[in-house]
C-alpha cells in the first residue's frame, strides 16, 4: 500500500532506542499493523494525537536528518498525511492504539480492489457497445446459453459473439467478478453508463471505491453515508428491488449521533467507552459488521474532540468522556 510509506519513518522518528525492541512490522491479507516500542508524550492521549498539536518528535535529531533529506516533507503532519492518502485511495482512516510501552497504527486493505477496480476503469475508457450489453444480458439471464443461440437472438454471426464474448471476460463481466444478476437488472432499469453501474455493484457488496468515483456518484445522487460506510441511494435500491434492504441499513448522518453521545453526557455527566458502545453501536447501520461498528465510534469520537464538543479525561484504558 502506498499509504503505509510514510508510517515507518514516523516508527523510526519516534520509537525508544533505550530498550532494544526492534520495529515489527506485520502484514495480513486484510491489513498492515506497524507496532513501535515509544510512548506518547505526558498526559497526552491518542484523541490529542489524532488532533492538531505541535511537533514533539522522541528523536529530533533523526527527525532534522530525515526532513533535510526530503524523506518527510515538514514535521508533525504525518498522522495527517496517512489520513489523506488513505481518503484518497478509498481505504478507511488508519487506527491508533498506544499502551505505556508501545504505539501501534493498522491501515485496511481495499478488498478486491485490484479487480474490480481494474475494471471499472477500463469500462470508463471503453464503454461497451449495445451489442455487447444485450449479449450480457443474455448470458447473466441464461449462463448455459450457446453462441449459436446467443447469434440466433442478436442477429450476428457466431465468429462475432465469441469476439463480444472474450471482450466481455476481459473486462470481467464474466467470470464472477460482478455480481451478474445486479448488474444487469441495473443496466435494465436505469440509463446509467456501464462504469457506474459497475462502481454501484462494488458499493452494494460493502467495497470501497476510489475518491474520484465517490464523488461522481455522489453528486448524481446515486450513493449516501460517508466512505467507508457507502450505500446506494433510494432511487437505486427501488431500481433493483431492494427498497427493504435500503431502510434497514441506511445510516443516520454523524449529526444525529453526536447529539446522541451529547445528550447521554448532558443526562448522565461521563461516559466511559462501554457506555458508548453500549448506547451507539446497536443504533449503527447493518451493513457494518463488528470490527467497523467500532471504529466508527472510535472516529466519531476523534471528530468531536478535534470539535471541541468532548474530551476524555483519564488514562486512554480507564478514562471516562465528557462534555468540553
Amino acid at each position: 500500500m502506498a499509504t503505509t510509506s510514510s508510517a515507518p519513518l514516523n516508527a523510526i522518528v519516534h520509537r525508544d532506542y533505550s530498550d532494544g525492541v526492534p520495529i515489527q512490522i506485520k502484514v495480513f491479507p486484510d491489513e498492515v499493523i506497524i507496532y513501535n516500542s515509544g510512548r506518547l508524550p505526558e498526559n497526552w492521549s491518542v484523541a490529542d494525537l489524532l488532533a492538531r498539536h505541535n511537533s514533539m518528535p522522541y528523536n529530533p535529531n533523526i527527525a532534522n536528518v530525515f526532513f533535510r533529506s526530503g524523506q518527510i516533507e515538514t514535521w508533525g503532519r504525518g498522522i495527517e498525511k496517512n489520513e489523506t492518502a488513505c481518503q484518497a485511495e478509498g481505504r478507511p482512516e488508519p487506527m491508533f492504539r498506544a499502551t505505556s510501552t508501545e504505539i501501534r497504527i493498522s491501515f485496511t486493505a481495499i478488498t478486491d480492489a485490484s479487480v474490480s477496480e481494474n475494471v471499472i476503469e477500463s469500462v470508463s475508457d471503453d464503454p461497451l457497445t449495445s451489442t455487447q450489453r444485450t449479449i450480457f444480458s443474455l448470458i447473466s439471464n441464461n449462463p448455459s446459453s450457446t453462441t449459436s443461440a446467443i447469434s440466433e437472438k442478436v442477429g450476428i454471426t457466431q465468429r462475432r459473439v465469441a469476439s463480444n464474448i472474450a471482450k466481455l471476460k476481459a473486462l470481467g463481466l464474466i467470470g464472477r467478478v460482478v455480481d451478474e444478476a445486479y448488474t444487469r437488472l441495473l443496466m435494465e432499469r436505469s440509463d446509467l453508463p456501464l462504469a457506474d453501474v459497475l462502481a454501484l455493484d462494488r458499493v452494494q457488496k460493502g467495497l470501497l471505491i476510489k475518491l474520484d468515483v465517490r464523488r461522481r456518484l455522489r453528486d448524481a445522487g446515486l450513493i449516501e453515508g460517508r466512505s467507508p460506510h457507502l450505500q446506494v441511494s433510494a432511487r437505486i435500491a427501488e431500481a433493483t428491488d431492494k427498497q427493504a434492504e435500503y431502510m434497514r441499513t441506511r445510516a443516520m448522518d454523524d449529526a444525529h449521533y453526536e447529539r446522541l453521545i451529547l445528550g447521554y453526557l448532558d443526562k448522565f455527566g461521563s461516559a466511559t467507552r462501554r457506555d458508548l458502545e453500549a448506547l451507539l453501536l446497536p443504533k449503527l447501520s447493518d451493513v457494518l459488521n463488528d470490527k467497523q461498528k467500532h471504529a466508527k465510534l472510535s472516529n466519531l469520537l476523534t471528530k468531536m474532540r478535534r470539535d471541541a464538543l468532548v474530551k476524555r479525561v483519564g488514562s486512554t484504558r480507564d478514562g471516562r468522556w465528557e462534555r468540553t
